[in-house]
């Protein structure tokens, strides 16, 4: 009897505790649990699923662990704010030509009246031979492939339109065909899409492409009255007219192009009046064209009082372009590819340092050649562009130093293989590390990749303590 009592009281102090309301768990915890549950679901049963399983779908997949777990899905509107464009699958439209419609409208009414996030891409065909081949049947088969892509991306389009009221940041991919789409049917006169529309990311992914559909773009833009962040990429150089964007009026700011020269850049670093992050990217980095003259200097520097981080990838002449600005606020600088372009980096950078008087913090730059001297650019060098001299190097560290940038870092391409061949080289050991606290480390990029590369990344640099 005794036991019996000693082993009630034991099972009373051992209470079971109380289980956690499945929609009282952070997001992130669901999200977790979801996927394991997830993965059991579908095995086997392909069926079931109406969209990829995959984190843009993971409201859709709360409905399918259970009962409960779909209440809470249909339940909570700000789980379905986020939605991007099924890709086109042939097999579901042969067996139901509406249920890709079918599922994005369930999903946008799902989410009420919240605001939308909006992602509209370009899938590509990942369909090798038949680019190589000449069967007639073929390229028929392709054309039909490709015309039913571009009606199907037309219909998304056009449900999303259905709900611009709720756009707050919208990302999409134009082909000709989608641009004329959109042109044509949604931007008529008098008729305004997207007022609540604050982010806006565009690619301009086609290279017949019109400018005066671009140009009737650009002033779509220009009409949106909160539109913040604007994210302008032109891969195929279609331009457009630059001044019917309202880049004054924004405050983050990234514009890519194949070619942008370099009084292109400058012109529009002077619009973005209000832009505290600025990123500037042109193809040049990668093309053979140095050596270049040298742009003309301006007598007085254009003053930029908001920015506080700029980016400037591939422009021809980086140190020449930030000699002719005033930074006061300036945060962070990162420059990728064409810094060894000026004849006198050090002197350049502080020229630009001394007229801005800002508080740099940190400063990057990436993809550079480091060589004891210059030598011929088109011989056995690993870029068209001219390396890093070591004494260039040395009066860009004492600049930096002198004006206390905490955080610095250099990526350079080099064709040895480990660290110490790299400072060894390149003359680090013998002027620049007796000089300078500075660390010298692999890129860890690099320490993962398995194919071999003729050069690695090495960084230098230092981080305030």
């Amino acid at each position: 009897m005794n036991g019996t009592n000693a082993s009630n009281s034991s099972l009373a102090r051992f209470e079971p505790r109380q289980v956690t309301p499945i929609d009282s768990l952070p997001f992130e915890i669901l999200s977790k649990i979801l996927f394991e549950c997830i993965k059991e679901i579908i095995e086997g049963k392909p069926a079931r699923i109406s969209a990829l399983i995959g984190p843009r779908n993971q409201p859709h997949s709360f409905k399918l662990v259970s009962k409960f777990w779909k209440d809470v899905a249909e339940g909570t509107s700000s789980l379905w704010s986020h939605i991007s464009a099924p890709p086109y699958n042939p097999l579901t439209y042969r067996k139901d030509p509406y249920a890709t419609s079918t599922f994005v409208s369930t999903w946008l009414n799902a989410s009420k009246s919240l605001p939308l996030h909006v992602y509209h891409p370009r899938y590509e065909l990942q369909i090798r031979e038949m680019f190589f081949a000449n069967d007639p049947q073929i390229h028929a088969a392709m054309d039909a492939l490709n015309k039913s892509i571009a009606l199907h991306r037309r219909q998304m389009l056009d449900l999303f339109v259905a709900h611009e009221q709720r756009w707050e940041s919208l990302q999409i991919s134009f082909t000709l065909s989608l641009l004329r789409h959109f042109t044509s049917k949604h931007l008529f006169a008098g008729h305004k899409v997207g007022e609540r529309l604050s982010r806006l990311k565009i690619s301009l992914d086609d290279w017949n492409i019109t400018l005066s559909k671009v140009n009737k773009l650009f002033r779509w833009i220009a009409a949106l009255p909160v539109l913040r962040h604007l994210e302008l990429d032109d891969p195929h150089n279609v331009a457009g007219d630059f001044t019917l964007v309202p880049w004054r009026t924004l405050t983050r700011v990234l514009y890519r192009r194949r070619f942008l020269t370099f009084e292109d850049s400058f012109w529009l670093l002077r619009q973005c009046t209000s832009a505290t992050d600025i990123t500037l990217i042109s193809g040049h980095g990668s093309n053979p064209r140095w050596p270049l003259p040298t742009p003309p200097t301006i007598s007085v520097p254009y003053r930029l009082e908001a920015t506080t981080k700029l980016v400037l990838w591939g422009l021809e002449f980086p140190l020449d372009l930030l000699k002719r600005l005033s930074l006061p606020r300036l945060e962070c600088l990162e420059i990728t590819s064409c810094f060894s372009t000026c004849l006198d980096p050090g002197d350049a950078l502080s020229c630009f340092l001394d007229q801005s008087q800002c508080r740099l913090r940190r400063f990057v730059v990436s993809d550079l050649a480091l060589a004891e001297w210059r030598h011929n650019v088109y011989s056995g060098t690993l870029s068209s562009l001219p390396p890093m001299t070591v004494s260039d190097f040395s009066c860009i560290l004492e600049a930096l130093q002198s004006y206390k940038v905490g955080n610095v870092l250099f990526r350079f391409k080099h064709h040895t293989r480990t660290v110490e061949e790299f400072q060894s080289s390149t003359g680090l050991l013998r002027y620049i590390c007796p000089l300078f606290n500075l660390r010298v480390w692999m890129d860890d990029t690099e320490k993962a990749r398995t194919a071999r590369r003729p050069h690695i990344r090495f960084c230098v640099g230092w981080e305030e303590s």
